[in-house]
């Protein structure tokens, strides 16, 4: 659902910013930031598509950080 937003050029980032929660480079509330700037106010609340992406000890600062 969210890459389905994305234009093809925010497609890298979006990969990038994924990668780098998963390796633990990033953490949660920095990949939210980071995901809510790439997507802009407008398509943010897709975000919530990608709780299945996340730890389960992550979701309640990401919903924080989203709204």
């Amino acid at each position: 659902m969210v890459l389905s937003c994305l234009r093809p050029e925010e497609v890298p980032h979006f990969r990038e910013i994924i990668k780098k929660y998963n390796s633990g480079e990033a953490n949660v509330k920095i990949f939210a930031q980071k995901l809510v700037e790439l997507l802009g106010p407008t398509r943010k609340k897709r975000l919530s598509y990608l709780k299945h992406v996340l730890r389960a000890d992550d979701i309640r600062q990401f919903d924080a950080a989203i709204l």
